[in-house]
């Protein structure tokens, strides 16, 4: 005889309790919730429309971003970001208002390493619809945040290098494998060049940005958020080719390059 048994809960099993949610909670209200993630000391919050514009941004955001006895407040993303990087994230915005999909970017302006988290708001300001931002340095050569389901992490082709700006491709991705802690003959061995050019490398990077120690070249690495495994270190550093054999354009007009001793032949 057939039993509907299997079909049925257990007797003796317990209900499934209902989740805890803070919007039904007396007196934790959304603006409680809103002041606490604002207090965060590692999380910083802007709301960006989808024109660009900085709706409101926490005092963090401002002390990083605005001109002194200023504010970010009503300025577009590109008074302060890098242009094009500018219109890269306000793509992104659009795009996640679009879907109503949130998004981890990962993006370096003024020379640091960002990992955003972007969602979009219900409403509207002035006509546009709204994203939340928020957003934490990447410090320690920190991998991308732990994500599930469908939340896609996006990194812009446009990055604001700040001080590192003034780097060749090379030396960005040598400064990335000094942050990682690797040493010069390390380095030599993973890139298949000389101790020696390395070194040269090393000692230009260091010329550049005024640091003498490789604790201070690692340290500023570190602060990009260039350093990690070496496909991200190629692409941070904006090589496109598995394999580059030359160091040929990594410094301007570098074509006969004069090798005296102690610089790479």
């Amino acid at each position: 005889m057939h039993s509907d048994d299997a079909d049925e809960p257990a007797a003796n099993q317990p209900a499934a309790e209902p989740r805890w949610s803070p919007l039904e909670q007396p007196g934790l209200d959304s603006a409680f919730i809103w002041d606490t993630l604002c207090d965060l000391y590692f999380v910083r919050i802007t709301v960006l429309s989808t024109d660009g514009r900085v709706v409101f941004a926490d005092d963090r955001v401002e002390a990083r971003y605005a001109e002194p006895g200023g504010s970010v407040v009503g300025k577009q993303l590109s008074d302060f970001v890098e242009p094009k990087l500018a219109l890269e994230l306000v793509k992104i915005a659009r795009d996640v208002v679009r879907s109503e999909k949130p998004v981890i970017v990962q993006w370096v302006a003024k020379g640091v390493g960002i990992c955003s988290s972007v969602r979009s708001l219900p409403g509207s300001w002035r006509g546009q619809r709204l994203v939340l931002v928020a957003s934490h340095d990447k410090v320690c050569g920190a991998q991308s945040p732990p994500v599930d389901g469908e939340l896609r992490v996006i990194r812009p082709v446009a990055r604001d290098l700040g001080p590192l700006g003034v780097l060749t491709r090379r030396e960005l991705q040598i400064l990335a494998l000094i942050a990682d802690g690797m040493t010069s003959a390390q380095i030599a061995e993973r890139l298949a060049r000389s101790v020696k050019t390395v070194e040269w490398h090393r000692i230009s990077i260091g010329q550049k940005l005024g640091l003498k120690s490789r604790i201070d070249l690692a340290h500023i690495g570190l602060i990009a958020g260039i350093g990690g495994d070496l496909e991200r270190i190629r692409e941070a550093a904006g090589f496109s080719t598995p394999d580059d054999a030359s160091d040929s354009g990594d410094l301007p007009g570098n074509a006969g390059r004069p090798t005296p001793s102690g610089t790479p032949g």
